[in-house]
């Protein structure tokens, strides 16, 4: 993967909605079957940056991933977050922050945040 991102959770469950919910900081991503069921929860404590997209306009990013679909994925260094860092005025320089992408469905989720997510598979 020529962004070099770190594979935190490959092979989601079967997901085909996803719903992210932000309060005061802090985001939770579930990952819901045809059904309704919830099949997955991230959450992350606090975050810097949200972004959903459809998977068909981050054609590049798939590419670069070599086919990698259903999973979760962190970066600290990548386009995204260069570019990031880049709108803060370089304030957060050397604050440390991860690039999560969560490949939920049809949506490509990404997340810059100082914290680790909570993942829970259900």
């Amino acid at each position: 993967m020529s962004n070099r991102f770190e594979v935190v959770l490959e092979k989601l469950p079967d997901v085909c909605v996803s719903r992210v919910s932000f309060d005061d900081g802090a985001l939770l991503v579930q990952g819901g079957r045809e059904d309704g069921a919830i099949a997955i929860e991230v959450r992350f404590t606090g975050v810097h940056f949200v972004g959903i997209s459809d998977e068909g306009s981050k054609l590049r990013l798939l590419r670069d991933l070599n086919g990698v679909r259903g999973a979760i994925l962190r970066s600290e260094s990548d386009p995204v977050m260069r570019q990031f860092i880049v709108e803060s005025l370089d304030t957060l320089e050397g604050v440390e922050l991860f690039h999560y992408v969560l490949m939920l469905g049809e949506e490509i989720i990404d997340v810059i945040s100082g914290y680790d997510p909570d993942i829970r598979v259900i």
